[in-house]
C-alpha cells in the first residue's frame, strides 16, 4: 500500500510533484529506467558496481546502471546516486542508505520526514489508494456468514492481491476475512470478500463503505509456467488433509507460561501455572504438536463435477527453497498427503511482518465453482448466559494454533482441495 510517499521536484523537467517512496527496508536507492528516459540527456548512466539486486521475496533485477540525481527537497539540493532498474515497480526509492546518509527521522504520528536533523521537513503522503469498497448496499442477516460483493481500484486488475479488513467493520462489530483474491477485466474490477455478522441483529453495509485495505502481491514470485518448462516441472501434488489421526511419538517439553501481566495473585499464578502444565497437551509449539477435531468434516459443494486447475505459479529459487521446506513439515506431520486428484490448485507465499511467510493456496477457481455456505450462530446472549451460570474467577482469551489445518476434510471434498508446490 502507498502510504510512504512525498513530493520532490529533479532537475527542470516535468517531474513537479513526483511522488515518490521512502522504503526503510531497502538497502540501495534505485530508480525506474523510464523514469530516466524522461530526463533525457540531462544525467549519464554509468556503469555499476553490481549487476543484479535481490527484492523481498528473493526475485532478481537487473541494475542497468547507476545515475546521480539532484533532488530538490523545498530548496535543499540533495545530490546522490541512484542505482537503476528497469522493471522497477515505483518510480523512484528513497532507500536505507539515502536516508542514513542525510541523517533522516521519520516522525510517524506526525508522518513527517525529516533531513539533516530536522534542517527540512517533508509531509509523508497517504495517496488514499488500494481501498476495497463495497459494490452495492447489502444487509447481512443476523448470525450470518456472506461472501460479498467488493471493488478494487482498477490498477489492480489482473493482479493477484490481498483483501485486509479495516477498522470500520470492527466498529460495525462485524468481523471480516483475509482473502486473496484476482480481478479480471471480465468482472469489472469486482472481487468477492467474506464477512461475518456474529450479532442478533442484522446490519446493513453502504455502497461504496471502505471494507478492507488492498495490497500487491509481487508478479514477480507468480509467473505461469510455460509449456516447454512444464515438461521439466515434477508437479507435486497433495491434497490438504490427512485422514486419520496423527500419531504423535514426540515428547512434549515442557512451557514457560508467562504469568507477569495477568491480573492474579502469587497463589493464583501457582494454581493457573499447575493447572496449565497439567494439561500441556493441548498446546502446539510446532506442526507436530497440533491436535484434530473428530467432530466436524468439512465439505464444500460445487456446482459442476468437471475438474478445475491452475497452473502451478513458477518461483525464485529462493521461494521455492520455503516451500519446498513447509511442504516436508505438513507431509512430515501427515497433515497433508500425496494426491493424484485431477483437481489442481497453486501455492502461494505471503510475506508476514516478522519476514516469515505464510503458506497459502490460490483456491480461487475452486471459489468460483463452489456453492454459497451460510452458518448460522449461535445466539451470543445465550453464550454469556451459560458463562455467567458456571460464574468464572479467571477470564482469559485462546487463539487456536493453525486453527483450519486441525478440521479433517470430508472424504467427497479431498480431491477437490488438491495443490502443486511447484
Amino acid at each position: 500500500m502507498d502510504r510512504n510517499r512525498i513530493n520532490i521536484q529533479i532537475l527542470d523537467v516535468k517531474t513537479n510533484g513526483l511522488v515518490d517512496h521512502v522504503d526503510t527496508g531497502a538497502a540501495v536507492s534505485c530508480i525506474s529506467y523510464d523514469l530516466v528516459k524522461k530526463f533525457e540527456n540531462k544525467v549519464r548512466l554509468d556503469r555499476a558496481d553490481i549487476p543484479n539486486i535481490y527484492g523481498v521475496g528473493g526475485e532478481k533485477h537487473k541494475v542497468k546502471g547507476k545515475v546521480m540525481l539532484p533532488l530538490n527537497f523545498k530548496g535543499l539540493i540533495i545530490d546522490y546516486s541512484f542505482l537503476v532498474i528497469e522493471d522497477l515497480q515505483h518510480p523512484l526509492i528513497l532507500g536505507d542508505d539515502f536516508l542514513l546518509a542525510n541523517k533522516a527521522n521519520i516522525h510517524y504520528p506526525t508522518r513527517t520526514l525529516y533531513l539533516h536533523e530536522g534542517t527540512v521537513q517533508v509531509a509523508l503522503i497517504n495517496t488514499q489508494v488500494g481501498n476495497a469498497r463495497m459494490a452495492k448496499t447489502i444487509t447481512i442477516p443476523g448470525s450470518n456468514m456472506c461472501e460479498l460483493p467488493v471493488i478494487i481500484p482498477k490498477k489492480y486488475l489482473n493482479k493477484p492481491v490481498i483483501l485486509e479488513p479495516v477498522s470500520y467493520l470492527e466498529k460495525s462489530q462485524l468481523m471480516g476475512a483475509c482473502c486473496l483474491v484476482q480481478a479480471t477485466r471480465s468482472n469489472s474490477a469486482y472481487v468477492k470478500m467474506q464477512i461475518i455478522n456474529p450479532n442478533r441483529d442484522p446490519v446493513t453495509i453502504p455502497r461504496n463503505q471502505v471494507v478492507a485495505m488492498v495490497s500487491h502481491v509481487d508478479i514477480k514470485t507468480l509467473q505461469n509456467l510455460s509449456d516447454v518448462e512444464k515438461q521439466n516441472i515434477n508437479t507435486n501434488s497433495v491434497s490438504n488433509l490427512e485422514t486419520k489421526q496423527r500419531e504423535k511419538s514426540k515428547k512434549k517439553s515442557k512451557l514457560d507460561f508467562d504469568l507477569s501481566s495477568a491480573e492474579l495473585t502469587d497463589i493464583e499464578k501457582q494454581k493457573l501455572k499447575k493447572f496449565l502444565d497439567n494439561n500441556r497437551n493441548v498446546f502446539a509449539t510446532d506442526l507436530s504438536e497440533l491436535g484434530q477435531t473428530n467432530i466436524y468434516q468439512h465439505e464444500i459443494q460445487t456446482t459442476h463435477e468437471i475438474p478445475v486447475r491452475t497452473p502451478p505459479y513458477r518461483t525464485t529459487p529462493v521461494m521455492k527453497e520455503e516451500i519446498q521446506k513447509q511442504v516436508d513439515k505438513l507431509l512430515e506431520n501427515n497433515i497433508i498427503k500425496p494426491s493424484t486428484s485431477p483437481y489442481n490448485s497453486s501455492v502461494v507465499l505471503v510475506k508476514k511482518k516478522d519476514n516469515t511467510f505464510r503458506f497459502t493456496i490460490d483456491f480461487r477457481k475452486v471459489n468460483a465453482i463452489s456453492k454459497a455456505m451460510f452458518y448460522p450462530l449461535p445466539n451470543l446472549n445465550d453464550v454469556f448466559d451459560t458463562i455467567g451460570a458456571v460464574k468464572p474467577k479467571i477470564w482469559s482469551s485462546l487463539d487456536m494454533a493453525q486453527g483450519y489445518w486441525q478440521i479433517e476434510l470430508h472424504p467427497n471434498s479431498k480431491h477437490v482441495f488438491c495443490f502443486a508446490s511447484y
